[in-house]
């Protein structure tokens, strides 16, 4: 691998803890052939559609919402409980990731993505988000009303 080549991946497996895309890979210098390669030889593993992992053993959970993230496309940002995970409303990790995309996009319309929840959005696109460390999510107002609107009782919504 080139140095600059090898330079721009470090830097963007760095970002994002281990996650690449096809598209930054291939941004980055690398050829499909040596993406299949590294898959092949179990040092990368294919996370989701277009998503790999660059490491062996099991992700970090910032790692499996960056690649849900990733993998919803732009303008996707973490909600409902993932989004209160993430702001301390609750107190383990939920076991789906709820991700909410602009209304217009729909990125589970090929293939489901397995262990994401996609809700679209019409105003999601006119809100202001959390933006930490590239962990776009929803902010804890808009989280809470989410998570009311989900509810089918007021106890429900109130626990």
């Amino acid at each position: 691998m080139r140095p600059e080549v090898n330079q721009k991946v470090r830097a963007v497996l760095r970002a994002q803890k281990r996650i690449i895309t096809t598209e930054q890979a291939q941004d980055a210098g690398l050829t499909r052939s040596f993406v299949k390669r590294r898959l092949a030889a179990g040092r990368w593993a294919r996370q989701y559609r277009g998503v790999y992992v660059t490491v062996t053993g099991k992700v970090s959970r910032e790692a499996e919402l960056r690649a849900a993230l990733l993998r919803a496309g732009q303008g996707a940002v973490l909600s409902y409980w993932t989004a209160a995970e993430l702001q301390g409303l609750i107190d383990k990790p939920y076991p789906v990731i709820h991700i909410t995309v602009p209304d217009q996009r729909n990125p589970a319309r090929c293939s489901r993505i397995p262990g994401v929840k996609v809700h679209r959005s019409d105003v999601i696109v006119d809100r202001k988000h959390v933006d930490d460390k590239s962990l776009r999510r929803t902010r804890v107002e808009d989280t809470v009303i989410d998570l009311i609107n989900q509810s089918v009782t007021f106890d429900a919504a109130y626990n």
